[in-house]
């Protein structure tokens, strides 16, 4: 059944469908009486939420962050929407959509999964592609990394936005290595290709978009060029210098320690591959810019002022 969004509902509609947990509070009313204050949530906002005539053990039966499915009236309080619920019970994660909860990529993850495959076929470099294949071949991997987003809010922050933004990067990648013959096109993709991987450990992205601690001590850089050495040493005979060329790719491709690399880019495909991870990235964060006086943004942090975007794009789109 499709789900009803919470910008969809409508005053005094009945509503039966599943919504995510933002907070839940057992509070009494005036005669003594137990009941539940929530605040629910799914991709399109939150909405205010009670269950009149509860109790501790309906309380305790599920927490923030869980999965509820309820039955409830629309209705409003003081000028804002609320749902009235009658009935409530926890929802397994594995029975919903997280594209429901969270914002996901526009384009389809199967399709762009076989892109990243043929991609990945075009490599014509035995150890560079045996190690893509090590990594894209793994389905658990790939699911996650088919699901991750590329970052928490300045760029690609939707599920599928890692994806999405590391196939920008290496389709660029190919344009740039049939330009310049000094640059070693298989090793440029490569690194287009893995230079993010360490989102996935980096990122939790089950509930909302933030920091594991994992990620926060270390940083996707250092983990993903961790992950491609444990990968590597488990090929046979991976040459030891393709193996330091492509770490260097991943831990320099931010480009300034200032912005998090470890060392700045030191060979042709490093700095290659910075300025066409930083380009898909502000070219995402163009589109994702709204203007809110006149032609202009607010302060956006990506640019570190205002930019100017004409509403008269914003019509054309």
């Amino acid at each position: 059944m499709k789900k009803r969004f919470i910008d969809e509902l409508n005053e005094g509609e009945l509503v039966q469908d599943v919504f995510l947990v933002k907070q839940s509070l057992l509070k009494t009313t005036k005669s003594g009486n137990f009941y539940l204050d929530l605040t629910l949530a799914d991709r399109t906002g939150t909405v205010g939420a009670v269950l009149w005539d509860a109790n501790r053990q309906l309380h305790e039966s599920f927490a923030p962050d869980d999965f509820i499915m309820v039955r409830a009236t629309a209705a409003e309080y003081k000028g804002r929407p609320q749902l009235v619920v009658s009935h409530l019970k926890k929802v397994e994660e594995d029975k919903i959509d997280l594209a429901d909860f969270l914002p996901a990529s526009e384009r389809d993850p199967k399709e762009m999964l076989k892109e990243l495959h043929e991609l990945i076929a075009g490599v014509q470099d035995p150890p560079l592609k045996a190690l893509l294949k090590a990594f894209f071949e793994d389905k658990e991997f790939e699911q996650a990394f088919a699901r991750c987003p590329a970052a928490t809010k300045l760029h690609h922050a939707f599920l599928g936005g890692l994806l999405e933004h590391t196939l920008g990067v290496t389709r660029m990648a190919l344009e740039v290595a049939g330009h310049y013959p000094h640059v070693d096109r298989d090793m440029l993709l490569a690194g287009a290709l893995l230079h993010d991987i360490g989102k996935i450990d980096e990122l939790e992205y089950t509930r909302a978009f933030n920091y594991s601690d994992r990620g926060m001590l270390l940083g996707h850089l250092t983990i993903g060029a961790s992950q491609v050495e444990q990968r590597a040493a488990e090929l046979k005979d991976f040459p030891p210098e393709k193996l330091l060329q492509l770490r260097h790719l991943i831990l320099s491709h931010h480009g300034k320690h200032e912005y998090g690399s470890p060392k700045q880019p030191m060979t042709v495909e490093a700095v290659a591959l910075h300025y066409l991870d930083n380009l898909d990235a502000k070219m995402q964060g163009f589109k994702e810019a709204e203007p809110v006086d006149g032609n202009w943004t607010d302060w956006l942090t990506m640019f570190d002022g205002r930019v100017y975007i004409p509403r008269d794009r914003e019509d054309a789109t």
